[in-house]
């Protein structure tokens, strides 16, 4: 069984690959390379937006969680979850999406609050640039990490050196299409994110009712992850639209 699962993940590796090749050709300026020329609709938005979002510690750490914890930690991580992503798109992503425009333009964060600001020292923007270099080198860090742990769980490859392919790949195909490539990418994911989520869960019930003790708690624990993705995605779609 772990041989076509093997091929099947090698395969996504690829096409990846191609979508950033595709799109680096349709890539003209600086906006299509960081902003996918500012004309992706609201559900290449949404999806793209929850797959990147939802990514390695949804997949494996919220889970672990619950499992360790039961209900209450993984619970009130949802919950924290879906109010936070609805008051980032409700209050700060249409306002934000508005006024890049008005501040000459502003292609990244760091760009928006040096123009917004009349930062002419830069100052706003090299603190900005500066935590999201340390923040998300730490989260793009361990999404790495956990395609390391994947390969080296399911196929007995070496973490380290299944790190680095996995490293290699990522950032291929992204610095090659852009956000152009990465949200056609992640709208894809967003889908395969959702059956993966709704086969685990009407598997759980499945194996609880077969052995006669189905168990509320473990079932909900799982239905926890699936509802926490579609939900946020539904919000997404509908602030963005």
């Amino acid at each position: 069984m772990k041989l076509p699962i093997l091929i099947a993940m090698v395969l996504y590796m690829a096409i990846v690959v191609w979508i950033g090749v595709f799109y680096s050709r349709k890539t003209k300026t600086s906006e299509d390379y960081f902003l996918g020329g500012r004309g992706l609709g609201p559900w290449v938005t949404a999806m793209s937006a929850e797959a990147s979002d939802m990514s390695s510690w949804l997949l494996m750490g919220l889970p672990g969680l619950a499992y360790a914890t039961g209900f209450s930690q993984a619970g009130w991580t949802a919950i924290g979850l879906i109010l936070g992503t609805y008051l980032n798109w409700k209050i700060v992503a249409k306002r934000l999406r508005h006024y890049t425009e008005v501040a000459d333009n502003a292609i990244t964060v760091p760009d928006f609050f040096s123009n917004r600001f009349k930062d002419d020292k830069k100052i706003l923007s090299s603190i900005s640039a500066v935590m999201i270099l340390i923040f998300f080198t730490v989260y793009t860090a361990s999404g790495f990490a956990a395609c390391g742990k994947l390969f080296n769980s399911l196929f007995g490859v070496d973490y380290l050196t299944a790190m680095i392919i996995s490293a290699i790949v990522i950032v291929a195909y992204t610095t090659l299409g852009g956000f152009l490539a990465a949200s056609t990418s992640d709208s894809r994911s967003f889908f395969r994110v959702i059956s993966f989520f709704l086969f685990c869960f009407c598997a759980e019930v499945r194996q609880r009712s077969r052995i006669c003790s189905l168990s509320f708690p473990s079932i909900l624990n799982c239905f926890i992850v699936f509802a926490c993705t579609v939900d946020n995605f539904i919000l997404c779609l509908q602030i963005a639209s």
